[in-house]
């Protein structure tokens, strides 16, 4: 089964506020989690709008580089 992350449960995870997740997301293999570009820009937008704008971009590229998640429209899987 595969799973599409949308942008509140990637904030989730950048904040480390939900265990539960984190532990089910674990239990995946990593070719099943996906993260649309979509969801990509939104994380960027508002970490570039935040308070904390340096904090919150290097957790972005910490998510982004995480072999666990694919991003649509990047030329990976024949997209984009």
């Amino acid at each position: 089964m595969s799973y599409l992350l949308d942008t509140n449960v990637c904030i989730q995870l950048l904040n480390n506020t939900n265990y539960a997740l984190n532990d089910r997301l674990r239990q995946e293999e990593p070719e099943d989690i996906y993260l649309c570009t979509v969801v990509q820009m939104e994380l960027y937008y508002g970490a570039y709008r935040s308070l904390r704008r340096e904090q919150n971009m290097g957790c972005i590229s910490i998510l982004k580089k995480a072999k666990n998640l694919t991003l649509f429209g990047n030329g990976e899987n024949g997209n984009g």
